[in-house]
């Protein structure tokens, strides 16, 4: 899974398969699924962050596993996306079965939230 948010125009793309988009779907307001050829959902754009909740966000049934759900969330609601205004965080999935978060370039890892564990 990969996260790419942006401060300025409040908005996150999560891309969960590399494949290409077919069609797009808006599942929730503010939030569209894009399917691939096979209709799985490719990635999850959030396009109106600023006026979606937190309890909204808790309640949407995404297509991820509740540990990627809960890094979305840290990343999405903490403070960690009011310093910065541009980032990307890639979350993999170890050999035990846990999900890992993973920062880029355009972040450092003091800026993920405290309760992510980075490897």
């Amino acid at each position: 899974m990969l996260i790419r948010y942006d401060g300025q125009s409040k908005a996150a793309y999560i891309r969960l398969l590399d494949s290409e988009v077919i069609e797009s779907e808006e599942v929730a307001p503010g939030v569209v699924y894009d399917f691939n050829i096979e209709d799985r959902v490719r990635g999850i754009e959030f396009y109106r962050l600023d006026s979606l909740s937190k309890e909204v966000f808790s309640s949407l049934e995404l297509p991820i596993h509740p540990q990627e759900k809960e890094i979305l969330d840290q990343c999405l609601f903490s403070d960690f996306n009011k310093r910065s205004s541009v980032f990307t965080v890639r979350v993999d999935k170890t050999s035990k079965g846990d999900f890992v978060p993973h920062t880029s370039e355009d972040t450092t890892p003091s800026q993920l939230p405290s309760k992510l564990e980075m490897s």
